[in-house]
C-alpha cells in the first residue's frame, strides 16, 4: 500500500468563505423582501374600501333598506350602517351599525392618508362646507343604487421626486359600487 490518498471535499476556509457569501447575501437580500412598498398601502386600502362598499351594496340589495358608508375622523374609521327598525314613530331615520361575526363590517383610516375633499352627489364638498366635521356619510339605496362620491387624498408615505406628497383621487361609480383609482385630485 502506498500512503497517498486523495480526499475529495471542502476545507473549513472554504466552507467559511461560502457562509460568509450567503450572509452576506441575506443581509442585503431580506430587509428589501420586508418593506413594502408605499403604493401597496393604497392600494390594499382602496381593496379594503370597496370589498365594505361591495358588502353594503349586496346587503341593501338583499335587505331592502338604505345603507350608508359612515367615516368618522375622530377615530380615522370607516364603517357600515343600516337604517334601524323604527321603534318610537320617529320621522328621521335612524341607522345602526352593522356587525357580522364572520365578516368585516369596519375598517381604519390608515395614518399616512388624509382626505382632502369629500364631494357628494349634488352637495359639493361636505369637508369645506361645514369646515372640519366629525363625520361624513354615503347611501345605498335598496334598488342598487349608490350616491356619487368622489374622495381626494394625500398619502405622506409616498414622495414624490419633487418631494411633494402623492395626491389621488377615488371616485365611486354608482352602478357597480366599486371606487376608481385617479392619479390627481379629482372634481365632481
Amino acid at each position: 500500500m502506498s500512503g497517498t490518498s486523495s480526499r475529495s471535499g471542502f476545507t473549513l476556509i472554504e466552507i467559511m468563505v461560502a457562509i460568509l457569501i450567503i450572509g452576506l447575501m441575506a443581509a442585503i437580500v431580506v430587509p428589501r423582501l420586508r418593506t413594502v412598498a408605499p403604493d401597496q398601502k393604497r392600494k390594499d386600502f382602496i381593496a379594503q374600501l370597496n370589498g365594505l362598499v361591495q358588502f353594503a351594496w349586496q346587503r341593501a340589495l338583499t335587505s331592502g333598506k338604505v345603507h350608508r358608508i359612515f367615516f368618522d375622523f375622530d377615530k380615522k374609521e370607516i364603517h357600515v350602517e343600516s337604517v334601524a327598525d323604527k321603534k318610537d314613530g320617529k320621522s328621521e331615520p335612524e341607522y345602526e351599525k352593522v356587525d357580522r361575526a364572520y365578516l368585516k363590517t369596519s375598517m381604519d383610516i390608515p395614518d399616512n392618508l388624509e382626505i382632502v375633499n369629500f364631494f357628494i352627489e349634488h352637495a359639493g364638498d361636505e369637508m369645506r362646507k361645514f369646515g372640519t366635521t366629525d363625520n361624513v356619510w354615503f347611501f345605498i339605496i335598496p334598488d342598487g343604487l349608490t350616491q356619487e362620491v368622489t374622495i381626494n387624498f394625500v398619502d405622506y408615505d409616498d414622495m414624490l421626486p419633487n418631494g411633494d406628497a402623492r395626491q389621488f383621487g377615488l371616485v365611486l361609480n354608482p352602478f357597480s359600487a366599486q371606487f376608481k383609482l385617479y392619479d390627481t385630485f379629482k372634481q365632481q
